[in-house]
């Protein structure tokens, strides 16, 4: 992204494997600060879906020292 905003997204499974026949798609990113109401709700929406895994990134993230950020992904119509 810094680039180019645009970006391929394909389905894959959790370690990044694309399942076979998987088709990608065009689209554009955009970073999205920890500050912003939409983080805040993807963020909590993360939490009630991940709980503890997420608790645990997000603690370890903090020991880093790194921010925390989002990226929107809007996909391209057709």
């Amino acid at each position: 992204m810094r680039n180019t905003p645009r970006v391929e997204v394909v389905p894959c499974n959790a370690s990044g494997k694309v399942a076979y026949g998987a088709v990608s798609q065009s689209g554009a990113a955009e970073l999205i600060p920890s500050s912003e109401q939409v983080f805040q709700q993807v963020d909590a929406a993360i939490l009630a879906k991940y709980g503890l895994m997420a608790r645990l990134f997000r603690f370890f993230g903090k020991l880093r020292g790194k921010p925390q950020i989002g990226i929107a992904v809007t996909l391209d119509e057709g």
